[in-house]
């Protein structure tokens, strides 16, 4: 017995938590057509007979005789004739277009103060289009029909209460019901309103149209139009501009019916639906919501309880749908209320026709489809980020060797110039050149064997004077380019940690394009600031394009030299940002190029915690840490060995060190990756030699983890590892 109530209750709780996402997913599904379609069908079977005796419509048509326009004479004697029977108001519901000579209604309009004219707002040949647009008998309502305003959701026609004024009343409106009270502007319509963009609107009921009072000119009496609201319109092809109300038909087949709507008939649905408040209520979402949770909890619940009966389930499944749309359409009739049936019907079928056997067999068929994908990505994946590994390890070749045949451009021709002066005799300029440029053509080559080697050139940097290293170099430019002028600004001691070098080089990649580019003069100015020092090369050579400066800084990005490599700009950005600078165009002047560098190098350092695991290709990193106090550090060679450390783990988080280029033949640093991605195992540090490579950083950021380079973390390690 225990074993039975706690099947039914597992069964009662699935059927219940289904029904809550099933009603919270189908309610976000537009069935915009099914909604239309579903609302007509409930305001046709439940269309309330008119009731209001204080409000009629008269046709007029037949003062046309069969032509298209009014005879404003006989027009204006059956105004005078109307008004003689003392209406509380007359209002003209017709296009301008239908009345010939429309200007002898300024008379009747002046001299009768209960008479008013009446325009659809926006349509043409309306008196809004007209000499009576601004005055102020002229009274405008702003109405659509369908999907004339989005989201184009086609349902039954639409009021508009407010047009783009938020929670305001429309101007026309609120006119329109100073002199046609329709509802207080002050306490609103209360709920049900639709919200569209930024205006309000209703769904209008449309009453059984019998009911509606409209009396052909020829028989109306004096008891039908006194102390009433009168409308006077036409029916035809002029005046109807509304649709039939309970079709989805077209503006062909609804002027052909009796039941199609006149702007009188119109006016006479809007006034009761706003004055009775019987316009179509739009429930809250959640209780639209909630109502349909409550239909899908039975079927579901019915699924469950009887799937082991298929012939009551099916029969019951039917015999639900009526019933389901019955509740609506009681619930609608009394209340006014448009609960949702799209929807519900939906379920329900998707329950009932396709839901059992497709459901089950998809689900199986998904779930095998997607493992395999899965695996087939993964699969991909491996081979494109060793694939991604290889070919950066072999374009970091690439570049080192690019780089060092591009700076030793500058160096190796002064050495040949310097050559030329020692044919005959050795002056001390030329002297002082020479041995500079030897010098740095050495540290080039240092810097590159040190590059190559994953070192830098001191592991704590010395504090350089910024315009020693621009004399020391404009001195040899002056030698090398005497048609060019050099001018150095400032005076003093401008200290950065960089290593001189660098630093030479990097003004020295600047200085040659500005030469090569055609500069004929060259101004230097040093700037010095709180944390930093701003080196400002200008020349006057050709303004740089606005799209070059966007990737000017960029690999193989060059301006104005024929030979260019696209090589040069770049370098001095990766080298100056290795040291915590940053180079940029100064967009104040023709061409100047900003270095701007720290005065304190701020190291990397990380934060090791109690446990430090490291996969790497040698051992490098693991070595250091077995020197620093309070780590423990555990080697990885191989992926077994990592996947066996991570199912005996427990204790604290430990810090996970992986070398990007780890390789043990079968398995690379990215299936390790794989293995530990979303253990919670904690934190985790790639380190490499090439993290500036583009493929590199992005496996690095799908994986979440933070990119540094090798020699920044054994740094690091060095000085934590220090007595």
């Amino acid at each position: 017995m225990i074993s039975i109530v706690r099947t039914w209750g597992v069964k009662l709780i699935v059927s219940l938590a289904t029904a809550v996402v099933v009603s919270l997913l189908i309610s976000a599904v537009r069935l915009s057509y099914l909604d239309a379609l579903f609302l007509d069908l409930r305001n046709y079977l439940t269309s309330p007979t008119y009731k209001r005796s204080d409000i009629v419509s008269i046709d007029i048509s037949e003062l046309k005789n069969n032509k298209e326009t009014l005879a404003v004479e006989d027009l204006i004697a059956n105004i005078r004739k109307i008004s003689a029977w003392e209406p509380s108001l007359l209002l003209l519901a017709v296009k301008a277009v239908e009345i010939r000579d429309v200007g002898l209604l300024e008379e009747i309009i002046e001299s009768y103060p209960h008479f008013y004219l009446y325009s659809k707002w926006g349509e043409d040949g309306s008196f809004a289009q007209s000499k009576f647009k601004e005055s102020p008998k002229n009274l405008v309502l702003k109405h659509t029909v369908d999907a004339s305003l989005p989201p184009y959701d086609y349902k039954t026609r639409r009021f508009v209460l407010a047009m783009d004024t938020g929670p305001r009343y429309d101007t026309d409106l609120l006119k329109f019901n100073s002199v046609i009270p329709m509802f207080n502007a002050d306490e609103g319509l209360g709920s049900g309103i639709l919200t569209v963009y930024d205006t309000k609107q209703v769904n209008l009921r449309f009453y059984y149209p019998p009911s509606v009072p409209e009396i052909p000119l020829s028989k109306v009496k004096k008891e039908d139009v006194a102390s009433k609201i009168v409308i006077l319109t036409t029916r035809d092809n002029y005046t109807g501009t509304i649709k039939h109300p309970y079709a989805r038909f077209g503006y062909e087949e609804d002027k052909s019916t009796n039941e199609y709507f006149s702007y009188g008939s119109y006016l006479l649905n809007v006034y009761a639906n706003l004055k009775d408040r019987e316009y179509v209520h739009e429930p809250s979402r959640t209780a639209n919501i909630f109502w349909i949770f409550i239909f899908c909890f039975c079927n579901l619940s019915l699924l469950m309880i009887l799937q082991q009966s298929p012939k009551k389930y099916i029969i019951l499944s039917f015999l639900i749908i009526p019933i389901e749309f019955l509740m609506g359409l009681l619930t609608f009739y009394f209340t006014n209320v448009n609960f949702d049936f799209s929807r519900i019907l939906v379920v329900q079928l998707l329950i009932q026709y396709v839901g059992i056997p497709v459901i089950l067999i998809n689900y199986l068929r998904r779930s095998d489809a997607e493992k395999i994908a899965f695996q087939k990505k993964a699969e991909r994946e491996k081979v494109k980020m060793k694939f991604a590994l290889k070919v950066a390890e072999a374009e970091v070749l690439m570049k080192i060797a690019a780089k060092v045949s591009h700076d030793l451009r500058g160096p190796i021709m002064a050495l040949q110039i310097a050559s030329e002066y020692l044919k005959g005799r050795v002056e001390p300029e030329v002297g002082s050149l020479i041995v500079e440029s030897a010098a740095r053509v050495r540290h080039i080559a240092d810097d590159t064997l040190k590059a190559y080697r994953n070192e830098k050139s001191e592991k704590i940097l010395p504090v350089v004077n910024v315009l020693e290293v621009l004399k020391e170099l404009i001195a040899s430019y002056r030698q090398i380019y005497p048609q060019v002028l050099f001018h150095i600004a400032d005076d003093g001691f401008f200290g950065v940690q960089i290593p001189f070098y660098s630093l030479q080089r990097s003004i020295s990649n600047i200085l040659n394009n500005a030469i090569e580019a055609g500069g004929t003069e060259v101004s230097i100015r040093i700037r010095s600031f709180d944390e930093s020092v701003q080196v400002i090369i200008a020349n006057n050579g050709p303004q740089i394009p606005d799209e070059v400066r966007k990737k000017l800084f960029q690999e193989r990005a060059t301006f104005g030299k024929e030979a260019g490599t696209g090589l040069g700009l770049y370098q001095v950005r990766k080298e100056v940002e290795s040291y915590g600078g940053s180079v940029a165009l100064d967009t104040e002047e023709k061409t100047a190029f900003i270095i701007s560098m720290p005065k304190e190098l701020r190291p990397f350092v990380v934060e090791l915690a109690d446990n430090v695991w490291v996969l790497e290709r040698n051992s490098d990193v693991g070595a250091l840490l077995a020197s620093v106090p309070d780590v423990q550090a555990l080697s990885i060679s191989n992926l077994n060995e990592g996947r066996e450390m991570l199912r005996k783990w427990t204790g604290s988080e430990p810090l996970v060190l992986v070398d990007i280029s780890f390789e043990d033949g079968e398995n690379t640093a990215f299936d390790f990756l794989e293995l530990i991605n979303g253990s919670g195992l904690g934190r985790v540090l790639l380190f490499s030699t090439i993290i500036d490579h583009t493929e590199i950083q992005k496996i690095a950021d799908s994986y979440g983890v933070q990119l540094v380079e090798k020699w920044r973390l054994i740094n690091s390690i060095e000085n934590l590892a220090k007595p």
